[in-house]
């Protein structure tokens, strides 16, 4: 399936964000990046081991607030599970164009 340029380009900078977000603020020693395409959608998750944080902390950075605009855009959804000491893992699930 062919997507857009503009589609690629929103996915790279949500992906290039999480990245930014290991690399400057989780102290991870090890991060994992999966895209998988199937029956129509789009899934990535990006996880790290790092030192993780609380739940009130996840949509107060600029870099969450255009990872949020980004999907808003794109009709796409993401979930951040992180805690303390146990690193962070973020699934985004993405409809693909037609």
């Amino acid at each position: 399936m062919s997507l857009s340029q503009s589609f690629q380009l929103s996915v790279y900078r949500i992906v290039q964000e999480l990245m930014n977000n290991i690399i400057k603020h989780s102290e991870a020693t090890e991060a994992l990046v999966q895209l998988h395409q199937e029956n129509g959608k789009l899934t990535i998750t990006v996880e790290d081991n790092g030192k993780g944080f609380s739940n009130e902390q996840v949509y107060e950075g600029i870099g969450f607030s255009n990872i949020k605009s980004r999907l808003s855009l794109l009709k796409g959804s993401f979930d951040i599970n992180s805690s303390a000491s146990n690193g962070t893992s973020v699934f985004i699930e993405l409809q693909l164009e037609k």
